[in-house]
């Protein structure tokens, strides 16, 4: 979990990996060096789109992966309402 510090680390190379769901995971390499403080700051990119949905005849009820998500006309945006990134297939 973030923020983190990690107090007498070894020095050396490493690989920073951090990552949310939802969100695109980022990968860093990092030197940590003998006496100094080494500071990342990672900033992730939402993984989410919006959908818009428009039916006729309105309301229709929408269903995604089977999970109901409202009716029509139907708009989810933002990160605590769009649609996670990814290919979905309509029946």
């Amino acid at each position: 979990m973030t923020p983190k510090h990690f107090r007498e680390f070894p020095s050396g190379q490493y690989t920073v990996r951090v990552e949310k769901n939802r969100w695109r995971p980022q990968t860093r390499q990092i030197t940590v060096r003998d006496l100094q403080e080494t500071k990342i700051d990672v900033e992730l990119e939402p993984l989410v789109g919006s959908l818009r949905i428009i039916s006729n005849p309105s309301p229709a009820t929408v269903y995604l992966q089977g999970e109901r998500i409202g009716t029509t006309p139907l708009l989810r945006q933002g990160e605590d309402n769009g649609i996670s990134v990814g290919r979905y297939i309509s029946r």
